[in-house]
């Protein structure tokens, strides 16, 4: 929201330079039917969001980290997607394939 608040952006909604503005952005952003949007060309490394989100006032609470021994059991790496049971029997999918 802008500074000025609601009245401000009510007023912008009415100014035909700032809608021609939000209009040529949203023609030059947009996807389109045979390509997606362009970006901004590079990845702004500096500038990355936090991944983990934090609350002002909560605590931090570090998790512990387990050892091999203390790892859940993991089925061998198929690249499976999911499990199917037909007929009592259960098997494993498989990623589908790109073409």
């Amino acid at each position: 929201m802008t500074p000025g608040g609601v009245g401000t952006a009510v007023a912008a909604m009415h100014d035909p330079e700032k809608i021609e503005a939000v209009l040529r952005y949203h023609e030059r952003t947009k996807h389109h039917f045979n390509r997606y949007a362009s970006g901004p060309g590079e990845l702004d490394w500096a500038n990355q969001p936090n991944p983990f989100r934090r609350y002002e006032g909560a605590p931090l609470v570090r998790l512990p980290l387990l050892g091999a021994a203390d790892a859940p059991p993991v089925a061998k790496p198929l690249g499976l997607t999911g499990w199917k049971c037909t007929r009592c029997r259960l098997r494993g999918l498989r990623k589908p394939r790109r073409w």
